[in-house]
């Protein structure tokens, strides 16, 4: 599994309840990637263009009207065409905050608030992803890990996978940890007490709780 010493500082959102149970216990829930492809009601989590494999922008087709004896057009119809992955769609992911540099405002987009009441910071996070490869080793497992690209559904061609998403999605800054073979429904990976690599509070001072030194 990839592992940067430069990467980004590493949180997950949730109830308090759950996140209780990450940092006493470890226990890291994931969902298969078709559970968010089917979901509906949460506009946070509801992605159904998620396990795409790829997409192909098309040039789409003119759209006329007719005016009296004649037609003229009024614009071009773009669309794409987009390919499921099945074994992707099977793959298990434990979803998290990966904050990156920012040119100003907050550093947490206030969406991300809906997510839950709390949050857990990894104080060490090279230290959680080894913890998390030698667990995904013993079980026999294959994992990645990395930040999730935004790419324009409007512009985009080429492939998507488990780490590119569509760029309405941007601010939630997702790193992902990807479990293969997956389940096709959810997982529970333990990896046990992290309370000496991670911290919790309240999600909602979470910004007032940050600063970026030189």
């Amino acid at each position: 599994m990839s592992k940067n010493s430069a990467g980004p500082a590493l949180f997950k959102f949730g109830s308090k309840g759950h996140m209780e149970d990450l940092v006493k216990n470890g226990h890291l829930y994931m969902q298969a990637l078709a559970y968010f492809v089917r979901l509906e009601s949460d506009d946070l989590r509801s992605d159904p263009n998620e396990a795409l494999g790829r997409v192909l922008l098309s040039p789409g087709c003119e759209m006329d009207v007719q005016l009296e004896a004649r037609w003229e057009s009024i614009g071009t119809l773009a669309s794409s065409l987009t390919q499921r992955d099945s074994a992707l769609e099977k793959a298990n992911v434990f979803c998290m905050f990966g904050l990156v540099p920012t040119a100003a405002g907050k550093l947490i987009h206030e969406d991300n608030l809906r997510f839950g009441d709390t949050y857990v910071v990894f104080l060490d996070p090279n230290e959680f992803l080894r913890r998390v490869e030698d667990e995904v080793r013993k079980r026999g497992l294959k994992a990645q890990s990395g930040q999730v690209e935004y790419v324009d559904e409007g512009t985009y061609t080429g492939e998507m996978g488990a780490f590119r998403k569509f760029s309405r999605f941007e601010y939630q800054s997702e790193y992902r940890i990807v479990l293969s073979p997956g389940t096709a429904k959810p997982y529970s990976l333990h990896i046990g007490d992290l309370s000496d690599i991670a911290a919790m509070g309240p999600l909602a001072e979470l910004n007032k709780r940050l600063r970026v030194n030189p």
